[in-house]
């Protein structure tokens, strides 16, 4: 895993994937996280939300307890979001069948350029790394907090990885081209800047846009030339996004948190 203040962009062709699970965990599992995992991931396999085995595998061997608290990655494994600390910051977690749906909407392929945009913990990432594999590439962007490092901590060894620092409220300052963003966070409309960051044609965003008190839309975004088509694909309520492009603006929401 490389950090940089600069997401790389690499070259590479997707794949599709089978909609098959070839190799479930068995119930002689004895480690509780695993079991958790895979009761979850059974439950959404049996209600039709994951249709795609790489997603399936990845859900089933990237353990989030690995990086996040773990008091967070069992409110996620129970169907619940964890809520954000502080206003306009995305949450450190979303709730795992949020994740899928969102992943499936996604499509991340072998070989793909991928960023998670709204990075809290290395969650997404892990997973995503797993889903582009060796010759894709992940960028995680995440805001530096009083030189916090654990999140980069948790991604070494992840070849095909790279963390780009960012200051609060500027998730969206990205540079290059990506086959996927993932946004993870509620904001008032799929943000425009974010367009030339997606591959021409076919690239794609997930985004959850709508009200802040309210559910809001997951929406999966693909770019074809100067258009881009939405597709709503779930109807969800996550916390909001900061800063330009978000709801909230950043340093008011910074200030009220230094001066508490």
């Amino acid at each position: 895993m490389t950090t940089t203040r600069e997401p790389c962009v690499r070259t590479g062709a997707g794949c599709g994937h089978t909609p098959v699970l070839e190799s479930p965990v068995g119930p002689h599992v004895k480690d509780p996280w695993i079991q958790r995992r895979e009761e979850q991931v059974r439950q959404l396999l049996d209600e039709g939300v994951l249709r795609t085995a790489a997603l399936v595998e990845a859900l089933l061997e990237v353990a989030p307890e690995r990086y996040m608290a773990q008091s967070h990655a069992r409110t996620i494994l129970e169907g619940r979001c964890v809520g954000s600390e502080r206003d306009g910051w995305p949450a450190p977690a979303l709730d795992l069948r949020t994740v899928a749906m969102g992943l499936e909407a996604l499509a991340p392929a072998l070989g793909d350029r991928v960023v998670d945009a709204s990075a809290r913990t290395g969650w997404i990432v892990a997973l995503l790394s797993r889903l582009v594999g060796p010759s894709g590439l992940v960028v995680g962007v995440h805001a530096e907090d009083d030189g916090d490092e654990a999140f980069a901590e948790s991604l070494f060894g992840l070849g095909n990885v790279e963390v780009m620092w960012c200051e609060p409220g500027e998730w969206l300052e990205l540079e290059g081209v990506f086959d996927g963003i993932w946004l993870g966070a509620a904001v008032p409309r799929v943000p425009e800047r974010l367009r030339g960051h997606l591959i021409d044609p076919g690239g794609r965003l997930v985004a959850f846009v709508g009200p802040r008190f309210r559910p809001q839309d997951g929406v999966a975004v693909t770019r074809h030339g100067d258009e881009l088509a939405e597709r709503p694909f779930a109807r969800v309520q996550v916390p909001v996004l900061g800063g330009p492009g978000g709801w909230l603006k950043m340093r008011q929401s910074v200030a009220a948190v230094v001066g508490q």
